[in-house]
């Protein structure tokens, strides 16, 4: 193409460009001056010749002496033309000293000067946008047809930025038809040329209309409201439904044509954005040697990818799956080169695994993600969910406090309030297990539990479970027509464990704010409709009945639990009541004994026996 030719060649192209028009307007200015005289008189045609090449030098010096040629031709802008200005400007009066100097001016046509100066500016700045309208035109001529008519949501400066940087590279993969925006007075006007045609009430319209293919949200801070209408609007029309990133985004120079994505169901949760809190979470981090289990899963991995940027001394990734470990500590390696990291592979239910690399790496910090959160499939292995959720827990937390562990910080789960199944059962007795282990005095060991519930896009979490039933055209199932969940994205909710870590004084347990609860079938629709199908029509929805464990509603709070709030928004700390029993240890003995005789039933019903134990409103399963 055009456009590749250019740019594999594009330094000596401009130099030869910029050479020709600076003989060009040296040429040309001589030509005007003696316009009336009909040809150029003998003796200025020796001068001409004579002083050519020093013009031409003088031009080029103080061209890349401003650097003209450094300038991207595709995003030149007024700034850039007040560069060829300077440079232009300083070459005309540099070859006028000199010229001065060689043979005076009273020998030389001083109108030369002049025109020679105004040639100059128009040649050079002509060069920097005639390349780019060059292939502007190019693809408007060639490419017109190819592209997807392309709507663009927003003519404000955030859609204007957009449109500039798609005109600037990507005409043959999208042909711009107009923008919608509900400022009426923006309705007619044109934007670089394409125009503002109707408001966002008449999207569904605008689309059968225009046939468009594409649609790009371009609108600071949208509401949530905003983005479930534009959807709707889009339902069932095969439109492929993108977004870009902030204002601040597109001033800060962040906004490129790649950082153009496809709307997300997460863009419809109506979540405010975490604000980490940089300084708190530094110096906790920094210069620390810091071990993460359960490095290889979807939490884990991206507590790997935010606490890297923190520069802790020594990153340890122990995880009992080998190839999510070799994956996550060759990106780690990759994109932070500087970090000293340690992938291990172990078992939490094995002591002596445990022990050997508290040993020998000496941790300073420990993040626990390791667990198993599959309810189901839980549900039939009770005596591998006490193994690895109770008795591997109480491994790590033992270990702790015999090698001198700062800080342990354990995700747990909404699951664990009021459990229903077996994995929010061993998932409770853990926490119980961190007020034990966090409230002596005499431990160094901060212990504390972070409790959320469901991250979009986790292992086994419904998201990827829907994206592959709406790819392979339906049913999507669902187990109850009114089950709702909590959800946050994996990045928040790590943000927040962070910040709950380093706020972290010993036996607490944390709940993060998850907003208010969704419907899954509500978040089914959207992935539905998001992928340009109708919700009945093109994908039916089934619902297949409530599995063994399962609940209708999960909640954050129990147990008669009062919260208080912290420094940092959307991060409580639990109140205790003060009713529950003492936590005592002894009591987990018989239960791992019963788990390591694979005895799956009687597992089961110990499990609940603790629990009620020390939960006075327990509602799950009794022995």
């Amino acid at each position: 193409m055009l456009e590749d030719y250019f740019y594999k060649n594009k330094y000596s192209i401009l130099f030869l460009a910029n050479m020709l028009a600076s003989a060009c307007a040296y040429f040309l200015a001589f030509q005007i001056r003696f316009l009336d005289t009909g040809m150029l008189p003998p003796e200025m045609v020796k001068t001409l010749l004579e002083t050519l090449f020093i013009s031409v030098i003088i031009d080029l010096l103080f061209l890349n002496l401003y650097r003209s040629h450094k300038i991207i031709l595709r995003y030149t802008s007024l700034n850039d033309l007040v560069r060829i200005f300077k440079a232009v400007t300083c070459s005309a009066l540099t070859f006028f000293i000199i010229i001065s100097v060689l043979r005076g001016v009273q020998d030389f046509p001083r109108s030369v000067f002049v025109l020679r100066y105004i040639l100059g500016l128009m040649l050079f700045s002509g060069i920097k946008v005639s390349r780019r309208l060059t292939i502007e035109f190019w693809h408007r001529i060639f490419h017109k047809e190819n592209g997807n008519h392309t709507l663009i949501i927003g003519a404000g400066d955030v859609g204007e930025h957009a449109l500039r940087e798609i005109q600037r590279k990507h005409f043959g993969e999208f042909q711009l038809v107009g923008f919608l925006d509900d400022d009426p007075g923006k309705r007619g006007n044109l934007i670089h040329g394409i125009p503002v045609l109707d408001s966002t009430e008449n999207l569904s319209a605008i689309i059968d209309k225009y046939e468009i293919t594409k649609v790009i949200i371009a609108v600071s801070n949208a509401s949530t409201q905003f983005m479930r209408r534009v959807v709707d609007s889009c339902s069932g029309k095969n439109v492929n439904l993108q977004i870009l990133p902030s204002f601040h985004d597109a001033l800060t120079g962040k906004l490129h044509q790649e950082n153009i994505r496809e709307l997300k169901v997460e863009d419809l949760l109506g979540r405010e954005s975490v604000r980490l809190d940089q300084r708190l979470v530094s110096d906790d981090l920094n210069g620390k040697v810091v071990l993460i289990t359960g490095a290889g899963g979807s939490i884990g991995s991206e507590l790997v990818r935010q606490i890297a940027p923190y520069t802790p001394r020594k990153l340890i990734l122990f995880d009992i799956a080998e190839s999510p470990l070799f994956e996550i500590d060759r990106e780690i390696r990759s994109t932070h080169p500087e970090l000293s990291v340690v992938p291990f592979i172990g078992d939490i239910k094995h002591l002596d695994s445990v022990d050997h690399i508290f040993k020998r790496e000496k941790p300073e910090k420990v993040y626990h993600a390791a667990a198993y959160k599959h309810v189901p499939l839980m549900e039939g292995h009770p005596d591998e969910a006490v193994l690895t959720n109770i008795m591997g827990t109480r491994h790590l937390f033992e270990t702790s406090v015999k090698y001198g562990v700062d800080k342990f910080i354990m995700i747990s789960t909404d699951k664990a309030v009021r459990p229903t199944n077996v994995m929010g059962a061993t998932k409770r007795c853990a926490e119980l297990m961190i007020s034990h282990f966090g409230g002596g005095s005499d431990v160094k060991t901060k212990f504390a539990a972070v409790r959320f519930g469901n991250v979009l896009g986790s292992n086994g979490s419904v998201v990827p479970i829907f994206q592959k039933q709406i790819a392979a055209g339906g049913p999507v199932t669902i187990t109850h027509p009114d089950i709702t969940r909590y959800f946050m994205t994996i990045p928040e909710a790590v943000q927040l464990v962070l910040q709950a870590g380093a706020l972290g004084k010993g036996g607490e347990v944390f709940i993060l704010d998850m907003g208010e609860p969704i419907k899954i079938v509500d978040l089914a629709k959207n992935m539905i409709e998001l992928s340009g199908h109708k919700v009945g029509e093109d994908i039916r929805i089934e619902f297949t009945g409530l599995r063994p464990g399962e609940k209708l509603y999960e909640e954050l709070m129990a147990y008669g639990e009062d919260v208080l709030p912290t420094q940092i928004d959307k991060i409580r700390v639990q109140k205790s009541n003060g009713q529950r029993r003492e936590f005592d240890l002894s009591d987990l003995d018989s239960l791992i004994a019963i788990a390591e005789r694979r005895d799956a039933e009687q597992a089961r019903q110990h499990l609940w026996r603790t629990i009620k134990k020390y939960d006075l409103d327990i509602v799950g399963e009794e022995a």
